[in-house]
């Protein structure tokens, strides 16, 4: 039986969202414990952001990496605009434009998943003759 590669991406991305369910749950207080569990799931994120750099590096070069850090930093841009904007902010120019950058960090996404399966599957999508 062959094993299923690791999508690192999915990893990162499962991660995120225990990052903001643990950040929901700890708003009115956090202790020691919430910020060690905070670290650990910041630490996990970024581990797997970093393996799939290298994934991404082996196959594309820097390109891959800055492709990386352009759909980091859409989805950093879009959550802030949109999810955690002040209260007093939502309804300004931010809350379009934060959509808008949700919108092609979720494109970039999708096509950094494709490249990561390409770079686990080399031979997937080439012609056998």
């Amino acid at each position: 039986m062959r094993k299923r590669p690791e999508s690192h991406l999915v990893n990162a991305a499962l991660a995120s969202a225990v990052l903001y369910f643990v950040l929901d749950l700890s708003r009115s207080g956090r202790s020691v414990i919430d910020w060690t569990v905070i670290a650990l799931v910041a630490l996990a994120i970024l581990w797997n952001l970093f393996q799939l750099g290298r994934r991404l590096f082996r196959v594309r070069g820097a390109r891959g990496v800055v492709h990386l850090l352009a759909t980091v930093t859409a989805w950093i841009t879009g959550l802030f605009s949109v999810v955690f904007v002040p209260p007093e902010l939502a309804g300004t120019w931010r809350t379009p434009f934060g959509w808008a950058c949700l919108v092609v960090a979720f494109l970039n996404s999708l096509l950094l998943f494709r490249l990561e399966r390409a770079a686990t599957h080399p031979d997937r999508g080439r012609s056998s003759s």
